[in-house]
């Protein structure tokens, strides 16, 4: 995958803690020393939409939030129950 897109899809991840209320640790991210638990993947290729999937670990389990259709104007976020958590929460709030 190109390392722009490695690039950007860390520099977002940021962004995305905010957008979620979730911490993602983004040094274990940028370290790469748990790449197990946190990681990026990538679907689909630079010719064609790209889905970009963070994997990561928190208190209440596995974190997975995926960006569909990178950088397109129909680009969306989807994450599972374990974000939907603190999403709830920061709502309660």
């Amino acid at each position: 995958m190109n390392d722009n897109i490695k690039k950007r899809a860390l520099s977002l991840i940021p962004t995305l803690e905010d957008a979620c209320n979730v911490d993602m640790c983004l040094d274990a991210f940028l370290k790469n020393d748990l790449p197990a638990y946190f990681n990026i993947e990538f679907e689909g290729s630079i010719d064609d939409y790209i889905n970009i999937i963070y994997n990561f670990e928190t208190d209440h389990g596995s974190g997975k939030i995926t960006i569909v259709n990178f950088g397109e104007i129909s680009e969306t976020l989807v994450w599972n129950d374990i974000v939907q958590i603190y999403i709830e929460k920061e709502i309660s709030y």
